[in-house]
């Protein structure tokens, strides 16, 4: 690859952009410092991963092409190809794994390289119907730039199929702007998101996603970046750096319109284009599969251009002083784009760091906070505008990459009123059930399975069926045991039950040492059936819905022989977090750190009471033993209210 000077990639872009008869005039950018600011300066922030000791090790890509067109599933990839890998990740060199060095894109990027960017981007961007009418300072933002996002080594993969993506874009025009992505998307629906297959595996071009056919999702919005805007769509990428009710974030796209912008899931699935009434922080409901609600606090943009914030504009910032999301100079808010906001003004209640400027407003993940937005300290006050309601905050400074509380955390409200937790000096009794929040879709789902039933019988066909046992009671998120009382022996156990309900585990125990043959006859048998007894209540059984939902489905065991039926063990839909017998818990409360209840808890039954809790205080329970799914909450009239 050529390199090429600073000053020459000056001249380049004038002569080109003049050429073109590009001028973003009547923009924002239009000012005499436009080449300079937007083109050069900006540039010289980017950069990719260097590649070195990386490209001797992609024949792993190679193999996983090959396997996928043989048509083999997850489970056999994970086997065949993960061993190797994490091989070879153990002998990348570091400075791809790990430390990740980087080389800056004016350093980069060839002459050739750019000449060819521009002249296609601005071809695209005229020849597509939808995007054409654009203001320029549209496509200055989200068309032209070669990258957005730093990391991945720009490609011009996409180049080649320019012509093609366009001339769908025009057979399906004047039809929804969604649709014209959609015919593009759809091309590459087969690419599926996994975390299992080639767990961390770098994507640095996007050529390299078409081999393995999988990845996350900020791996597909890079994909998707290069792949739409090769056909002219001004395409952004956003995120949120931490849900305000979750302990984890998420990366997503987003077309630019005019007047504001429409998000979409990276991978192609039937809900895609739901993020707009989902990410509202008003839904209670997510997708499909009842993720439950959401909760924003901040959505970012990630911008070509510079965008300096306060805190960079300080000479002399220690980077150790900074949280790593206001460390970026390529990040804008677009938080109103997604939801309503409210600005928030607090009192700095704790004496600052010395030097301190700023004080950070943090989400909660696990035991930690995690800075989401900044605002300067003005006479013992700071104001954070545009915030995301229904959520728990906590004011803090940041020194030395610590977070230290500025204040007490508070609950910002639906309608922009805050409620403070701080013990006020009572004392309560507290019942604990649940470490994370009930899911009432699901919880509801678990009443379909009234009118279940277990029978026995000795013919294949259950022409002499007995009916042993009946669900009539509505089931909780747990397993049940029902013990036999029909007498005799029998060969065949049928579950019978609806077709709408979901199980995460089912079993028959007998007198026979026999292990029995479980039959699904009119269940469809994908990759995703779970065994039936896995000892993981969180996994679970997955079918095909019939089209005549009133009809009833069934799994039969086989025991070769008649045996004596003990026991009938089953569970519902289960979401794991209900409190366990024999699990080890810890409970805390806030008092500018987490201050354990008195240590770790192990209960023998579903729920946990202690005694002189201090009344008024945000609470947090740990578990020991399982899945990192725990949030933080309330406590008030006897019950849980998680945030």
């Amino acid at each position: 690859m050529k390199v090429i000077k600073v000053k020459s990639l000056l001249w380049l872009y004038f002569l080109i952009l003049s050429l073109s008869c590009f001028s973003c005039k009547n923009s924002s950018l239009s000012n005499d410092n436009y080449s300079n600011e937007f083109i050069i300066n900006s540039q010289s922030l980017h950069f990719s991963f260097d590649t070195t000791g990386f490209f001797k090790y992609s024949n792993i890509l190679l193999k996983i092409d090959s396997l996928t067109a043989l048509g083999e599933t997850d489970s056999s990839l994970i086997s065949q190809l993960n061993p190797t890998w994490d091989s070879l990740k153990n002998e990348m060199d570091p400075r791809v794994f790990g430390s990740r060095k980087f080389v800056y894109d004016k350093d980069n990027i060839s002459e050739d390289f750019l000449k060819k960017n521009i002249k296609d981007s601005y071809k695209a961007w005229n020849e597509n119907p939808y995007t054409k009418n654009y203001p320029e300072e549209i496509f200055c933002r989200h068309i032209l730039p070669y990258r957005i996002k730093d990391g991945i080594l720009p490609d011009d993969y996409f180049g080649a199929y320019n012509r093609e993506f366009l001339d769908i874009v025009k057979r399906v025009y004047p039809a929804k702007i969604e649709d014209a992505v959609d015919s593009i998307l759809v091309r590459y629906k087969d690419i599926k998101y996994s975390v299992k297959v080639l767990p961390g595996f770098p994507y640095l071009f996007p050529s390299a996603m078409m081999k393995t056919r999988r990845g996350e999702c900020e791996d597909r919005i890079w994909f998707n970046y290069y792949m739409l805007r090769s056909a002219g769509f001004a395409v952004a990428i956003d995120f949120v750096p931490a849900w305000g009710n979750r302990n984890t974030a998420h990366t997503w796209n987003a077309l630019i319109i005019k007047g504001g912008s429409i998000p979409f899931e990276p991978f192609y699935s039937t809900d895609r284009w739901e993020y707009k009434n989902i990410y509202n922080n008003i839904a209670e409901d997510g997708f499909v599969e009842w993720w439950g609600k959401f909760r924003l606090p901040k959505v970012y943009r990630y911008t070509y251009e510079i965008q300096l914030n306060d805190i960079l504009k300080i000479k002399n910032m220690k980077k150790e002083d900074i949280p790593p999301l206001f460390r970026s100079a390529n990040i804008k808010d677009v938080s109103e784009e997604y939801f309503d906001t409210a600005d928030v003004t607090v009192d700095i209640e704790r004496p600052k760091p010395k030097k301190s400027k700023f004080v950070y407003l943090c989400v909660s993940k696990l035991d930690k906070w995690v800075p989401v937005d900044y605002a300067r300290i003005r006479w013992g006050k700071a104001k954070f505008k545009k915030m995301g309601k229904d959520i728990v905050y906590l004011p803090a400074f940041y020194k030395n990459g610590i977070v230290i509380p500025a204040g007490n955390p508070f609950y910002l409200s639906q309608n922009g009123t805050i409620e403070k937790f701080k013990a006020n000096g009572n004392r309560i009794k507290m019942n604990i059930q649940r470490r994370y929040p009930l899911n009432k879709k699901k919880d509801e789902s678990n009443s379909l399975h009234k009118e279940s039933r277990f029978i026995l019988a000795n013919k294949p066909d259950f022409s002499d069926s007995v009916l042993a046992a009946t669900v009539d009671f509505d089931l909780e998120m747990m397993p049940y045991k029902i013990d036999n009382k029909i007498l005799g022996k029998f060969r065949y156990v049928r579950f019978l039950f609806n077709s709408q309900t979901i199980l995460s585990e089912l079993n028959v125990l007998s007198s026979s040492k026999v292990k029995p043959n479980i039959v699904f006859p009119n269940i469809n048998k994908g990759e995703r059936i779970y065994k039936l007894v896995d000892g993981d209540l969180g996994t679970p059984l997955k079918w095909t819905i019939p089209k005549d939902k009133s009809k009833r489905l069934y799994i039969d065991f086989d025991f070769g022989k008649p045996a004596v039926i003990t026991q009938f063990q089953f569970c519902g839909i289960n979401d794991i977090f209900h409190i366990e017998s024999g699990v080890e818990y810890e409970i805390f409360y806030w008092d500018d750190r987490w201050v354990s209840l008195g240590g770790v808890k192990k209960p023998n039954k579903r729920n946990i009471v202690l005694g002189n809790v201090p009344e008024g205080a945000l609470y947090y329970i740990d578990c020991h033993d399982k899945y990192t799914f725990e949030r933080i909450f309330k406590y008030k009239d006897g019950k849980q209210i998680f945030y």
